[in-house]
């Protein structure tokens, strides 16, 4: 009697199954991960913005709203917009605040992901630097990322309605 070879239709159910199990489990982990990565870099350059504002000041006594003012590399990957005021990047986009006003956000560094899920703010008051991970009410995968990265819930913004965490 010739045996047959190959699999029966239960057993490929059952490997497909077990195939769906495994990505349902790995995929918000690799979508964790991508947006942690695209957050770290723009904590980067939002870091290194913020502390080549500090030189400018105490050099010139205000802020710059240029980015080719300050002391600082722009990623071959980035390009200078509006000015030389914003660098956008192919995963996240970063503003600078020259402070002319004197309101408490002279200086602020804002940076964004693209997608627009989450924003790294740093605002410079009295000295003590203030950082915050915002994001919107319905991300959950962002409110994720801000509590890695050691984010507190701080308050529920006004009329933006962003929450946000103190870093």
């Amino acid at each position: 009697m010739l045996k047959k070879k190959g699999f029966t239709l239960i057993e490929l159910l059952v490997v497909v199954l077990i195939i769906g199990i495994l990505a349902a489990i790995a995929f918000p982990q690799y979508q964790l991960a991508v947006l942690k990565s695209r957050y770290t870099q723009l904590m980067v350059m939002a870091d290194a913005i913020r502390q080549a504002q500090d030189a400018y000041y105490l050099a010139h006594g205000k802020y710059s709203l240029k980015i080719n003012d300050l002391d600082i590399t722009v990623p071959g990957d980035c390009n200078l917009v509006y000015n030389g005021g914003i660098i956008v990047c192919p995963k996240f986009r970063c503003v600078v605040h020259d402070g002319t006003d004197n309101t408490d956000i002279s200086g602020l560094v804002y940076c964004n992901t693209l997608k627009g899920t989450i924003y790294y703010m740093i605002y410079p008051l009295r000295r003590n630097t203030k950082r915050y991970c915002t994001v919107s009410p319905d991300s959950d995968l962002s409110k994720k990322v801000c509590e890695s990265f050691g984010g507190r819930f701080y308050k529920i913004g006004g009329n933006n309605g962003l929450w946000y965490y103190t870093l």
